[in-house]
């Protein structure tokens, strides 16, 4: 490697290669301030001294053979330099092609808008991290209030001669990214209200397909703030289902692997990706895990019972909200709510009168939110006070909120109950609208732009699903029609109200008319993309003209092979 780099490379050099690249760039107002913050990456660099030289070949001998599993992946993962989740022979590549790689500094640069050129902002000198902690080193810049339009990025420099050699650069961070621009967790965004800020693929649907390792259960497909798409599996183990190892992937948006890491036990719960780029996710052994974009673990934390079914959900600076389930035999039992500041820590926790299925979301008011078994909504402000607690009228029970999601627009929370109806209802449990639809809904409420509710139902006995769409102020019906084969998952809607979902044929289900539909807003079809299998979940609109779901061999959502498809338009 040192032949192929050159003679030139072993003297001090900017850090190069995607693996130098800072993967999380981000910004976040705070006390009328802007804080631009980032974390040091150099490819080779293992001991975090900011030069890449022979002593890094020491922890690779230190940390050999240890993987994602093993209690002090913390400190071992620096020398995972191929990123594959375990520490090897192929780590030392790393450093041969980056040997002589060095950091004097940062260098953080604005421009006006995207045809213009970068502009020097800030200057920040390296300053080395700790190996025996495994936490790459942190820089942080704070500004005044920084206008919308421009873009920003990071790029190392090493001084040489008098002058500067320029390193790999940051991803390119604007501030019109909100964060509510991507589907930064299960039903959209933390108010789960399915609606996208994107406009989904328009017409003639192209797709790729890659297949997963493992089983997903009940799980949407997650996007963070720099595009990347991630999914987690689960295997089965001895028969018990969801204590298997699982599988936390990430995906650029072409369907190529980024990396894959590896977990105790099995993920049967969606994702949440925070604006500062950290994604967060739960095993059935009850561990929550913190990774940056790149797949660098940030943290791990034990919690007591299992975490099945809802995804977490996570703030602009990485406050984590997640629920824990406890079983009686194969019976949820109860449910408990955890805070976990940014570091991993826990802050404090409630339990629950009853278990719950359902994600925690935010109300208007920016409380964490939760609804149990027993209908009771219960909603908790950062310091763990209860601000509100009431029952939500005819709440689906169980097997009824395993697919159906609580959404929430304003002050007014939407629901699919167990009697035929949508109903929204304020915190303060007076009702807005009860909406009959006369068959029963197999999906919770999407919320569009223009404050309207859609919803599936599905006949008895099938094929005759119906797709409704109800106006959210007054329960007045706007148009329903009927959809090719079943409807089986949850509803997208994009920023332009283009509708996203997903059906099945119910007595032919492979090969059949399983496939996405793209309906618009006057009622009428834009196409439809068959599949070999069915899509059991809610599709996501993962970015402008890009739509992302989990498609299966089989409906039940333990068996056969399990894949993510993207679907394009023209």
């Amino acid at each position: 490697m040192l032949e192929q780099a050159g003679t030139a490379r072993r003297t001090a050099a900017a850090p190069i290669g995607p693996g130098s690249r800072v993967p999380d760039l981000t910004i976040h107002p705070a006390g009328g301030q802007s804080i631009f913050s980032w974390s040091y990456r150099q490819h080779g660099d293992y001991d975090l001294n900011g030069a890449v030289t022979v002593s890094d070949l020491t922890q690779v001998g230190v940390h050999f053979g240890k993987t994602t599993l093993d209690a002090d992946w913390q400190v071992a993962q620096l020398a995972d330099g191929d990123g594959n989740g375990e520490v090897g022979v192929s780590d030392v590549t790393p450093i041969g092609q980056n040997f002589g790689g060095s950091i004097d500094g940062y260098e953080l640069q604005g421009r006006a808008d995207p045809g213009s050129d970068f502009q020097l902002k800030a200057d920040l000198v390296f300053a080395p991290g700790d190996k025996l902690t495994g936490i790459y080193p942190q820089f942080s810049y704070s500004s005044g209030p920084v206008p919308i339009g421009p873009e920003y990025r990071v790029v190392p420099y090493v001084n040489n001669g008098g002058g500067r050699e320029y390193g790999t650069e940051s991803n390119i961070l604007q501030t019109l990214h909100g964060f509510d621009d991507y589907w930064h967790t299960k039903n959209g965004n933390n108010h789960r209200d399915e609606l996208a800020p994107s406009e989904g693929p328009a017409a003639d649907p192209q797709a790729w397909e890659v297949e997963l390792a493992g089983a997903v259960f009940l799980q949407e497909p997650v996007i963070g703030p720099l595009g990347n798409i991630y999914i987690g599996t689960y295997e089965q183990a001895a028969g018990v289902e969801f204590l298997g190892t699982g599988y936390a992937y990430s995906f650029d948006q072409t369907g190529e692997i980024n990396w894959r890491f590896k977990t105790s036990y099995s993920i049967a719960a969606s994702a949440a990706a925070s604006r500062n780029g950290r994604i967060i996710f739960g095993d059935a052994g009850g561990k929550v895990y913190c990774l940056a974009p790149d797949g660098k673990q940030l943290w791990r934390r034990q919690l007591s019972g299992l975490i099945l079914f809802a995804s977490p959900l996570t703030d602009d600076v990485g406050t984590v909200f997640v629920l824990t389930h406890t079983l009686s035999g194969n019976t949820l039992a109860s449910s408990t709510l955890f805070k976990l500041l940014p570091d991993g820590s826990i802050d404090w926790s409630r339990p629950l009168n009853d278990s719950t299925l359902t994600s925690p979301f935010l109300n208007s008011l920016g409380d964490v939110t939760v609804i149990d078994e027993s209908a009771e909504l219960y909603s908790y402000d950062y310091a763990g006070t209860l601000t509100h607690s009431f029952t939500a009228p005819d709440l689906p029970l169980t097997n009824g909120l395993l697919a159906n999601n609580i959404a929430i627009r304003g002050p007014a929370i939407a629901y699919s109950t167990k009697n035929n109806s949508v109903r929204i209802v304020t915190e303060d449990n007076s009702l807005t609208a009860a909406i009959n639809l006369g068959e029963a809904p197999v999906s919770g409420p999407a919320l569009t732009g223009a404050n309207s509710i859609v919803v599936g139902t599905q006949t008895i006995p099938p094929p005759d699903p119906v797709f409704k769409l109800n106006h959210y102020t007054g329960g007045v019906e706007d148009w329903d029609m009927v959809i090719p084969g079943n409807f089986l998952g949850g509803i997208a809607v994009d920023a332009a109200e283009r509708i996203y979902i997903t059906t099945f044929l119910a007595d032919n289900v492979l090969p059949g008319t399983n496939g996405v539909s793209c309906i618009r807003p006057d009622q009428t079809v834009a196409w439809f993309y068959p599949t070999e299998g069915a899509i059991p979940f809610a599709p996501v609109i993962a970015d402008d003209n890009l739509l992302v779901c989990v498609l299966s061999t089989s409906l039940s959502g333990t068996e056969g092979t399990f894949s993510l498809l993207g679907i394009r338009g023209s």
